[in-house]
């Protein structure tokens, strides 16, 4: 048998090592359930991805840079959206925030590590539609009223409402502001598709937090021809939540997921 040269005896300790690299890994994420990204916030939005449709919410933790500033800076949330390489999360003292990778410029954090964590936590949807909803203090009532009754870990809203009535001066004074000072709402002006209600300054809610939404009604006009669209309260709570602890009026659907439930 031919003796080992220095070159064989260093590439087989090379694949050793490797092979216990990737082993301590794969146990480390096995045994934790903790998924570590350096400078990867593709792989780390992917991987979101697969634990959310197998009905995991996630938790994240990112550790990087203010895109604004260039200080250093760690948040932890609940992730909430990945588009391409970008998470988007809400924080628990109710903050929308996106996180790219390391060169990113247009999202909040350019991220250098980023932790993943499922939750064995219940995801629950409530859906409120249209004709439930006709006024903006409606929706803040009740994103109200469940953060006292249900105090969920986190929680969101996506829709959209219609400010109906509202000149096209005092629209764009109110779109400036409302982009300005609230994190997950968007304002535009334009014309509602019902001919019958005219044109007015048309709000779409991603991912609000429920601090951004409680803001609405100091923010806002007061303004009674107000309507909602397909309301989404999303809570993640450590328990299901029981339909007699919501507020009225009850919402159209209520989905709960279990951890790990395939969605």
């Amino acid at each position: 048998m031919p003796r080992l040269t220095r070159f064989d005896k260093a590439v087989i300790l090379l694949v050793v090592l490797v092979a216990v690299a990737i082993t301590t890994k794969f146990a480390y994420f096995t045994l934790t359930g903790v998924y570590v990204y350096e400078f990867s916030t593709t792989q780390a939005a992917k991987q979101f991805v697969e634990l959310k449709d197998r009905g995991f919410p996630v938790e994240v933790e990112v550790e990087g840079v203010a895109t604004r500033t260039r200080e250093p800076i760690t948040l932890r949330g609940l992730v909430t959206l990945a588009r391409g390489g970008t998470l988007v999360f809400i924080t628990k003292d109710g903050w929308r925030v996106s996180a790219g990778g390391r060169y990113a410029i247009i999202e909040n954090i350019a991220a250098e590590k980023v932790v993943l964590r499922p939750l064995n936590m219940y995801t629950t949807i409530l859906v409120y539609e249209e004709y439930q909803l006709d006024d903006v203090s409606d929706l803040v009532n009740i994103v109200a009223q469940i953060e006292e009754r249900i105090k969920p870990e986190y929680a969101y809203v996506d829709g959209g409402v219609a400010l109906i009535g509202t000149g096209e001066i005092e629209a764009s004074f109110y779109q400036s502001f409302l982009n300005a000072t609230t994190n997950g709402i968007q304002a535009t002006w334009g014309v509602w598709p019902d001919p019958g209600r005219g044109k007015g300054v048309y709000l779409s809610l991603e991912n609000a937090p429920c601090k951004a939404v409680l803001n609405l009604e100091r923010l806002l006009p007061p303004n009674d021809g107000a309507v909602f669209s397909d309301v989404r309260i999303t809570l993640v709570t450590p328990t299901p939540v029981r339909r007699e602890f919501l507020p009225e009026p009850r919402p159209a659907l209520v989905n709960t997921i279990k951890p790990g439930e395939e969605r």
